[in-house]
């Protein structure tokens, strides 16, 4: 079965969920990384590993296994170190990185226990590693491209084999309004216990005292698309005719 399975980052992406949905680890992963020693890990075409050193990463490398999502990143982000390298098989000395990111590769990969033998080999001591996976019980185990997909608790407990200290935090869907100032944004989140989407673990061989905040990704365009498709219009009409309905009862 194959693993390769990428986002190709244009105008027309850019104005889907999906981008948010990829992006949004990336914002959360870009706090850590000022400073620090970074891998990204299935860094695909590039677009995340630029963000990471653009927050400020002491070095930055993108290891992918597909040679021309490789090419073409090296092609996008001329200044960031890419590399065709196997996930279970790291061609970098032991303790290597301060900080590794590795976002919806688990899935993929044949051989998950190498992988994550290779992950805690070559971060430090005192590093943190960050790994998203789809949620199986939603997803069910239904992209052809995934070997093994995990629930939150399977998740864990395979990561807890490698790993001292793991948090896993829970990546949803949602729709916002938002009131655009110059000030900070804050966000209020009314959650009434919706099922992730994705699993997003923090592992370290220390204990975790970093606190992650709330991260967001707000998309007005994909939005404006969604609100355009005809189904979605057809859905919207049927509403406000029962609304109507309602009221009138």
């Amino acid at each position: 079965m194959s693993y390769v399975e990428r986002m190709v980052v244009d105008d027309e992406t850019k104005a889907t969920l999906l981008y948010d949905e990829h992006i949004v680890r990336y914002r959360l992963a870009a706090p850590l990384a000022s400073g620090r020693r970074v891998l990204d890990i299935a860094s695909g075409s590039g677009y995340g590993t630029a963000l990471l050193k653009e927050a400020g990463a002491a070095q930055v490398i993108g290891v992918d296994a597909d040679f021309i999502a490789v090419r073409e990143a090296k092609q996008a982000y001329p200044g960031i170190d890419f590399k065709v390298g196997d996930a279970a098989k790291l061609n970098f000395e032991n303790k290597s990185f301060d900080l590794i990111t590795s976002f919806e590769t688990i899935e993929h990969l044949p051989d998950v226990s190498a992988y994550l033998e290779e992950l805690a080999r070559v971060i430090d001591d005192k590093g943190l590693v960050l790994i998203s996976t789809p949620n199986k019980t939603v997803f069910g185990q239904k992209n052809p491209f995934h070997i093994k997909e995990f629930t939150k608790t399977e998740f864990d407990e395979v990561l807890k084999k490698h790993f001292a200290h793991v948090e896993i935090l829970e990546q949803k869907n949602a729709l916002s309004s938002y009131i655009n100032t110059k000030a900070p944004v804050s966000i209020n989140i009314n959650d009434q216990g919706s099922e992730a989407l994705y699993f997003i673990a923090v592992c370290s061989k220390r204990d975790i005292s970093e606190e992650f905040g709330s991260v967001a990704s707000m998309n007005v365009a994909a939005l404006q698309r969604w609100e355009n498709n005809p189904g979605w219009k057809l859905i919207n009409s049927l509403y406000r005719v029962l609304q109507k309905l309602k009221i009138k009862n």
